[in-house]
């Protein structure tokens, strides 16, 4: 939805001088190969979330989501305001990327888990084969859990086929036409491992480069502009498509279950340890 309205926001704006064709993940490379694919130029440029690339860059984990950690608000502050922009392209210079990094605004909330078992406190966790990636993956194997990369093609099939035991993806809106409630009973809140999350606009640095002053400052504007505008749409639907996961469960067909206070508050000193972990070795 957003890569879409960064799309048509460019190509209106700039009169159709630039004209920006999206197409969907899958499409032309799977999701984990966006990175290279913009860098070596297969794409111009991708619309994406960095956690998917921490392996190469773990920096950028910081500038995807952090489990129990800013929220949108938060986020745009640090990233528009203060040094996160700076920092953020300064990750994949140090990596060696030939890129230029737009952010493009905030993601909602997600649903912390559809699963084939409650979830309830961390002790649930344990030997639960449950799908997890980037820093929130590594907090999960902590607590004793089996992480599992799955690509999001895939999620469907594998919670399905008992690949794994629950799967998070994203928020209400995106996650309801996929059906995970179909085949998971439960559906596990609050939105623990991504209270909120930013996307990327990621663009080849020569295409950039060849761009004239005018239209990097439309580029720069329609992405800046999913900050307002794109979480407005997606908050509006993620409620939306909650009332009718409300609905399913006055049915009997699901059941909305919340993770303790208490395993919160034990969870969320793991992870200051695991950042401070992180830190120190960079």
């Amino acid at each position: 939805l957003l890569a879409e309205e960064i799309a048509k926001d460019i190509t209106e704006a700039s009169g159709g001088r630039l004209q920006v064709e999206m197409h969907a993940a899958g499409e032309i490379v799977q999701p984990t190969e966006l990175l290279d694919a913009v860098e070596n130029g297969t794409v111009d440029a991708i619309h994406s979330w960095d956690g998917y690339w921490v392996g190469k860059i773990p920096q950028v984990a910081l500038f995807a989501s952090v489990p129990m950690g800013m929220n949108e608000q938060e986020y745009l502050g640090w990233i528009t305001t203060d040094e996160g922009r700076e920092l953020w392209q300064e990750a994949y210079d140090q990596a060696g990327y030939n890129l230029k990094v737009l952010d493009s605004g905030p993601g909602t909330p997600e649903i912390f888990y559809h699963s084939n078992v409650p979830i309830r406190t961390l002790e649930d966790f344990k030997g639960l084969k449950v799908r997890a990636v980037g820093d929130w993956g590594a907090i999960l194997e902590k607590v004793g859990a089996s992480v599992v990369s799955i690509s999001s093609p895939e999620l469907y099939q594998s919670l399905e086929r008992g690949v794994v035991d629950a799967v998070e993806f994203s928020g209400p809106a995106s996650n309801l036409p996929l059906g995970f409630h179909e085949i998971a009973k439960y559906l596990i809140t609050p939105s623990i491992h991504q209270p909120s999350s930013v996307s990327s606009f990621i663009i080849n640095q020569e295409k950039w480069d060849e761009l004239p002053d005018d239209l990097k400052q439309i580029v720069r504007l329609a992405t800046e502009n999913m900050w307002g505008k794109g979480f407005a749409m997606v908050a509006k639907e993620d409620f939306e498509a909650m009332d009718e996961y409300r609905k399913l469960e006055e049915e009997g067909k699901i059941e909305i279950v919340k993770f303790e206070e208490e395993s919160q508050k034990e969870l969320k000193t793991i992870i200051n340890e695991y950042y401070e972990e992180r830190a120190a070795e960079d």
